[in-house]
């Protein structure tokens, strides 16, 4: 499942890293066959210690806030990069395509304020949606929709012909 892969950092820097995250930035998850999507919504998420901190100044008060391998147990969306020093939103790295955000393109870094832009993040609706995307994926095919479309348009071309054939024959 992992593969060596480059991924920009900052448009600036490049670094070589073999996790999930760094594989999907590189190649989305739209971008992959069923099987690949498949393998990768059933593998587990990443859970590894991240050395992530933030250094903090309030009045003359001076600290740093370090991550704390718990948060992938409070949060069970997230995931991280121990190579990037960056959280993700697993569900919207997968799912949240259309929207970019910090949570699915930039990766968070800022740990003074991540109880904040956790509790922004959950409520979105981009992330519901990625969630709800998530616990579904594999359950409803295209192929069926389709199959069902074919059926319907099928059924009301019949109709209209129905209808054209008892109106010719009057």
């Amino acid at each position: 499942m992992e593969e060596l892969c480059t991924v920009p950092v900052n448009n600036i820097n490049v670094v070589n890293c073999v996790c999930i995250v760094c594989s999907l930035l590189k190649k989305g998850f739209s971008s992959r066959n069923f099987e690949e999507k498949t393998d990768i919504i059933n593998s587990s998420r990443l859970k590894d210690p991240i050395n992530l901190e933030t250094k903090v100044e309030k009045s003359a008060k001076k600290f740093t806030r370090h991550f704390q391998v718990g948060f992938y147990e409070k949060y069970e969306w997230l995931i991280g990069c121990k190579t990037l020093k960056k959280l993700f939103c697993w569900p919207c790295l997968l799912f949240n395509i259309a929207e970019k955000t910090h949570w699915n393109s930039d990766g968070i870094t800022d740990l003074n304020n991540f109880p904040k832009s956790v509790k922004g993040h959950v409520n979105s609706k981009s992330h519901i949606s990625a969630r709800i995307k998530e616990k579904t994926f594999g359950t409803y095919r295209i192929e069926h929709s389709l199959d069902n479309h074919l059926k319907i348009s099928n059924k009301l071309h019949n109709e209209r012909v129905k209808k054209i054939g008892t109106s010719y024959n009057d």
